[in-house]
């Protein structure tokens, strides 16, 4: 497994606020507007925190994007 990057990580209130963010990302790739769909998730624990991360994929072409969000 990856190394988790939870200095980024954006504080959320609960799964929706989630999914509004990243459902208003551009693609880093092709720049269109609501592009990325979840493909995974998990938990990570780090520091008596917990954090969701999202692995997400561009639908229009392919780019692969991760979110980590501090859910403690």
């Amino acid at each position: 497994m990856k190394k988790v990057d939870t200095n980024n990580a954006t504080k959320v209130k609960c799964v929706r606020d989630e999914y509004l963010i990243i459902s208003q990302h551009h693609c880093e790739s092709c720049n269109k507007k609501h592009a990325y769909k979840l493909s995974s998730q998990h938990l990570h624990q780090e520091n008596n925190k917990t954090y969701e991360v999202l692995n997400t994929q561009c639908q229009y072409c392919g780019h692969k994007k991760t979110f980590t969000f501090d859910i403690t």
